[in-house]
């Protein structure tokens, strides 16, 4: 991008250089990131949480969704972040949901489970975990505008109908929390693709047309490549399960990796 100047009055302007613009405080950097419950056993390597805080940090994250959050994780990110506030939902689950203290106000928050009685821990039939959506609502202290940010998980032990049920679940439970019609941001570890039939992504996305995904919305794209999980996480699966949805205009989007 460049800068361009010109004095007042004058007719010209002169590009004084090629440089990232500061963020404004209109602007709204979210990441969403599965830490995995036991992440060596399942191939990260020892010092992963360290890099995972390098990661938050590099990318100036203002909200962050993690799924499979132990609570050692959280109490660990919590400390080496500094300056974020948690909030935890169902713990067992480890849906959570981190935000910068100094620049939002929380005005709601709360978990379901992604269920026919969302209220009580309960899984549809043919699921074989319990899965939430946890949210809460920000106000911008500067700006006093709002949203709505919403961390889910689906069940990746489940056919593709049960994902489905817990996605159109899911919908209806925005609806219910977003009785002011906030700005919305949802993401979180779908563990389905828009490459299978009957996918709960294009199902989400039929039943509300005014949500985009932003691998599709933003004005500019950087690695947006397949999820990195196999070979202890050095390679891309052949499909994308983690997903970043919003109702805003979006800048940029793009796989932050180590």
């Amino acid at each position: 991008l460049a800068r361009a100047t010109g004095e007042e009055g004058s007719k010209t302007i002169s590009i004084s250089g090629y440089e990232i613009p500061k963020i404004n405080k209109d602007s709204l950097n979210v990441m969403s990131y599965n830490i995995l419950f036991n992440m060596q056993a399942e191939g990260r390597p020892s010092d992963c949480r360290t890099q995972m805080v390098s990661t938050i940090r590099e990318n100036d994250v203002d909200v962050l969704g993690t799924q499979e959050d132990g609570t050692e994780h959280s109490k660990f990110f919590v400390y080496k972040l500094g300056g974020y506030d948690i909030y935890k939902g169902d713990i067992e689950e480890g849906n959570h949901i981190y935000w910068k203290k100094d620049k939002f106000n929380v005005l709601d928050k709360g978990y379901y489970f992604l269920s026919d009685t969302p209220t009580r821990k309960s899984k549809f039939q043919g699921s074989n975990h319990y899965r939430t959506m946890t949210y809460v609502i920000l106000e911008v202290k500067e700006t006093g505008k709002q949203f709505l940010f919403v961390n889910t998980h689906l069940d990746y032990q489940a056919t593709e109908d049960v994902r489905v049920k817990q996605i159109d679940v899911l919908t209806s439970l925005i609806q219910k929390v977003n009785e002011d019609d906030l700005p919305v941001v949802i993401l979180g570890d779908f563990n389905t693709t828009t490459r299978v039939r009957g996918s709960a992504i294009l199902d989400f996305l039929s039943d509300n047309p005014g949500i985009g995904m932003t691998s599709t919305v933003a004005k500019a794209k950087g690695d947006i490549g397949y999820t990195l999980v196999e070979g202890n996480f050095t390679k891309r699966h052949p499909y994308v399960f983690d997903y970043i949805f919003v109702t805003i205009k979006l800048r940029f989007c793009y796989i932050a990796t180590k």
